[in-house]
């Protein structure tokens, strides 16, 4: 969410200005569903949100996967490479909050419920 006010506070170009309005929606009905789901205890919504991370992870590495692809194909820019340590990082954390919320989440679930101790 601090990116799209960043984006529309420092409009270089009207597409960062547009972009940053478009995602602000979004980011902020992610970070109300995080609220509703750790301070309400609301694990449904947790479900979705670890979908939705999944989701993030493969728009991000495929995102990270296109543009290396297109700098292979013409001459790679200089500080490229922070794209994709960045972006692969980005990729990454999505990957493991979904992985948290969709498997180990249901993993300790079902250790609560069989009475361990």
């Amino acid at each position: 969410m601090m990116m799209c006010v960043a984006a529309v506070g420092q409009a270089a170009s009207p597409f960062s200005f547009l972009a940053g309005i478009m995602f602000f929606p979004p980011a902020t009905a992610f970070a109300i569903a995080e609220w509703v789901a750790w301070y309400r205890h609301q694990f449904a919504v947790g479900k979705v949100l670890g979908g939705v991370c999944l989701g993030l992870c493969a728009f991000s590495a495929f995102a990270v996967v296109a543009n290396v692809i297109e700098a292979l194909q013409s001459s790679w820019p200089s500080g490229f490479q922070w794209f994709v340590v960045i972006g692969s990082a980005i990729a990454l954390y999505f990957g493991i909050c979904g992985v948290r919320r969709l498997w180990l989440r249901q993993k300790a679930n079902k250790l609560d419920a069989g009475g361990a101790k």
